[in-house]
């Protein structure tokens, strides 16, 4: 049969379905997400099956190492089936030939299919870190997220960069059902560092850290024997020195790896001190030994294979910078020495919670004080003694409690009465904004404006968006408040290949089904089981996102339409019309204005009822705009002044991004401003024919147009050809557009369509004279003799530059910023449904 014959029996659907399908067969990316998808929708869980990870299957170790071990040697859980996740099975020969009698005891080798069906069937997860981004935890599941150390080091959305580097953990730690923690300290770090206050839903158990179990568990004689049994060369009758560094860098997924650093130590440690009284070993990070292993050459590198606790439990001295791993030697009273060398480099990397002068013993960065501190180390330690052991009691490090005992009756005998388990009460309405990408635009600035304005005592705001793509993006996430919860989107959806089969034809053809199990799938990989209060779309473009955002059927959902949404569908975005169909199972659609609420009152009403129109103007960032004038901007370079719109310090240097300055005082030349996307709407192209003539009738104006778009190149040609290079002067996006805005005469809008324009309401801020055009819902923005209105033609834009030369366009009005913003404050809430 041909095409056409399958076509004429089959239907152009079917075609499309299978096309559709050949689509997905040849995304080589889907294997394991595919895989996970049927994996969680059919296998069942057991409530006697424990899966272990601990640092993404390097071996049996920390805080899950020590549970296991409790519950193996404990004959009520004799039943249980002990899974446990290593990276390679073959690298770990040792440690399962050691189980080998253990009937329930299996191993799985991490990311394999095995690993998936184990990830979906164990009633009972441990994991000291993360598990991957497709993992779902199942709703008869119990999840317990041990972490694994109290942080010297900040963690979470304390890091640079922390939303992004820290989605995954925050996801996982939103889904356990038990955080267990060190202490008071490290229970403030989930809460606080991983903002999990008000919105985590399962316990807190801060009764110490099983792994302490493991510094008494085992004799010297047993922990040496495996050091050998290892490949290490150690010496009975020497003390053990352990240097343990942490990772170096600005990524804990490619960490600095300096071997040869770690050969150098040791090499001159041992120039200093007595080696026949003293060994010294290496333990260096568990991400660093599994970048560098084949080069951690010699007998003395601990193998990350082995628990750190049982390598510190016969060490006599132990030798750290900035690693967590003297918290739990502390538990053992003896000397720890801190060597660190780049202090001020790391703490402007990575930031630190405590200074040296904290340490519980002496800190330096030269290798003879520190060999000289071993040499005398019976004297430092009895000077650090006291410090020792305050701070022993601080980190709840002590040997002589069975803290995996503790965590046991807890998880495993549901006895959570007479021990330290803390369950949150939320006190603040929970708030989900999805924006998705955060596209240098009008929406990503209304987001900003917005998130600044809100009263974070009542609200708890959560902000879902995918990972920055360049400098710009990153910009605007940095400009984020503080307050705010930002959670990336990483990774991509588990679906089965049915799945993806209906999803794709959806994003195609359009949503008749939009209550899909899939979708609610996604929902829960993406925000674990947080029952929000109220989720916004405020993306509005995306039909995924809008799909994702009306599945939580508890809360008060709401779609934000940031423009007249028929004109933007038939000027530019014809699938629109899929979204417009979703817009019934919503509680809102808001509109940026009264008047474009109206707009799209009148042209959608055939998608929802009348009522679910509402409105919510803009709010303006008024501390941006006044830091932004406030910042020196000016410089000179070879004789000539510019404007400073970007500046920015890296490992690489100081990078000044200028543009030129064609006027510093009042008078001749006129300078125009504009700021917006470069893309048709808003009309760039006529408002640069304007300027040619004025030019051409001998005018001296200048235009600065602000932003970035899709028409730069278009428009850089256009003024080449036109002559007008110098005189309009495009930008880019800048950082400070203010500094540019200061400098300019009167601000022109151009546009042929718009919503509520914020840089109408930003350059009112700064009272700056107005040209802008008659678009539809202008009324919304217009202000008593706060505007001059031109029409959208070239002619009529040269009529308003004109205007303002010749005293015509308003430049004294009255407009109280402040009143506008409490204003479109209530309007928001009102929108919501909210008090």
């Amino acid at each position: 049969m041909g095409i056409r014959g399958f076509v004429r029996k089959w239907g152009k659907r079917a075609v499309h379905q299978l096309q559709l399908l050949f689509e997905i067969l040849q995304d080589h990316n889907l294997g394991k997400r595919t895989r996970y998808a049927y994996y969680f929708k059919y296998i069942p869980v057991s409530s006697r099956v424990i899966l272990y990870e601990a640092f993404f299957g390097r071996g049996m170790l920390c805080n899950p190492y020590a549970i296991f071990l409790e519950l193996l040697n404990d004959p009520r859980y004799a039943k249980y089936q002990h899974v446990w996740v290593l990276d390679r099975l073959e690298n770990h020969t040792e440690l399962i030939r050691e189980y080998g009698n253990h009937k329930n005891v299996k191993f799985v080798a991490y990311q394999s299919k095995k690993y998936m069906r184990y990830l979906c069937r164990a009633g009972y997860l441990v994991n000291n870190v993360t598990f991957p981004n497709y993992f779902i935890k199942k709703k008869n599941q119990i999840y317990v997220n041990t972490w694994h150390g109290i942080p010297l080091k900040t963690l979470g959305y304390d890091m640079p960069n922390g939303a992004t580097d820290a989605a995954n953990a925050v996801r996982n730690m939103l889904f356990s059902d038990y955080m267990i923690s060190a202490n008071t300290f490290l229970t403030q770090i989930y809460l606080e560092s991983y903002k999990l206050h008000q919105i985590y839903q399962g316990a807190v158990v801060e009764e110490g850290y099983p792994r302490l179990d493991l510094l008494r568990r085992f004799t010297r004689e047993q922990v040496l024997d495996k050091l050998r049994r290892y490949g290490m060369e150690i010496d009975d009758n020497r003390r053990v020195i352990l240097y343990a560094p942490t990772w170096k860098g600005n990524s804990y997924a490619d960490p600095e790896v300096g071997v040869e650093e770690y050969f150098e130590f040791k090499r001159q440690v041992e120039m200093h001190i007595d080696t026949s009284r003293y060994q010294i070993l290496i333990k260096v990070h568990q991400r660093v030994f599994q970048l560098a292993k084949n080069k951690l050459t010699g007998g003395w590198f601990v193998p990350a294979t082995i628990d750190a606790n049982e390598i510190l439990s016969v060490t006599d001295i132990l030798i750290s910078d900035f690693s967590s791993i003297f918290y739990d030697f502390l538990a053992t009273k003896r000397p720890i020495l801190f060597y660190i060398q780049d202090l001020e480099r790391y703490k402007e990397q990575r930031g630190m919670y405590r200074t040296p002068d904290e340490l519980p013993g002496p800190c330096t960065g030269d290798i003879e004080e520190l060999s000289h501190w071993i040499c005398e180390i019976d004297q430092v330690a009895q000077r650090y003694k006291d410090q020792i052991e305050e701070q022993a009691r601080w980190a709840n490090a002590a040997t002589d409690e069975n803290h995996s005992k503790k965590v046991v009756d807890i998880v495993f005998g549901k006895n959570e009465k007479n021990y330290a388990v803390f369950r949150e009460k939320t006190q603040k309405k929970k708030l989900l904004i999805s924006r998705g990408e955060m596209r240098v635009n009008g929406i990503s600035t209304s987001l900003l404006n917005l998130l600044s304005h809100m009263d974070y005592d009542k609200w708890d705001v959560t902000l879902m968006i995918t990972k920055a793509k360049g400098l710009n993006e990153r910009d605007l996430v940095d400009r984020i408040d503080p307050n705010v919860r930002v959670m990336m989107r990483n990774s991509t959806y588990n679906m089965t290949y049915l799945e993806q089969i209906r999803h794709k034809y959806y994003m195609k053809s359009g949503v008749n089904k939009p209550y899909q199990e899939m979708y609610r799938r996604e929902v829960r990989r993406a925000y674990a089981d947080v029952p929000f209060d109220y989720v916004i779309d405020f993306e509005g473009y995306n039909l995924f996102y809008t799909l994702l955002a009306m599945q939580d059927t508890n809360a008060v959902r709401v779609i934000w339409l940031h423009n007249d949404m028929m004109n933007e569908k038939e000027r530019r975005f014809p699938w629109l019309t899929h979204i417009f169909g979703l817009y019934q199972y919503f509680d809102a659609a808001v509109s940026c204005s009264r008047e474009i609420m109206e707009v799209n009152r009148a042209a959608l009403s055939g998608y929802c009822r009348h009522d679910q129109f509402r409105y919510a103007k803009n709010t303006i960032d008024t501390g941006r705009i006044g830091n932004g004038l406030e910042t020196e901007s000016i410089c000179a370079y070879e004789g000539k002044k510019y404007i400073k719109v970007d500046e920015r310090s890296s490992d690489g240097g100081r990078y000044v991004r200028m543009i030129p300055l064609v006027k510093d005082c009042a008078g001749s030349p006129y300078v125009f401003v504009n700021m917006a996307r470069l893309s048709v709407e808003k009309n760039q192209e006529n408002l640069i024919r304007a300027v040619l003539r004025l030019v051409t009738e001998g005018e001296d104006v200048y235009l600065y147009i602000l932003g970035d778009g899709p028409l730069k190149a278009k428009l850089s040609g256009l003024i080449l050809e036109l002559g007008l290079d110098g005189r309009v002067i495009l930008t880019g996006n800048v950082k400070n557009p203010f500094a540019v805005m200061r400098y300019c005469d009167c601000f022109v809008l151009p546009s042929l369509h718009e919503g509520q324009p914020m840089v109408i309401h930003e350059a009112r801020a700064m009272h700056m004279p107005i040209v802008m055009s008659d678009f539809d819902s202008v009324s919304g923005v217009c202000i008593e003799n706060g505007q001059y209105l031109v029409g959208k033609e070239a002619d009529d834009i040269y009529e308003g530059l004109k205007a303002y030369i010749d005293g015509r366009v308003p430049t004294e009005y009255a407009f109280d910023v402040d009143e506008y913003n409490r204003e479109a404050y209530r309007e928001f809430l009102d929108a919501l449904g909210a008090d």
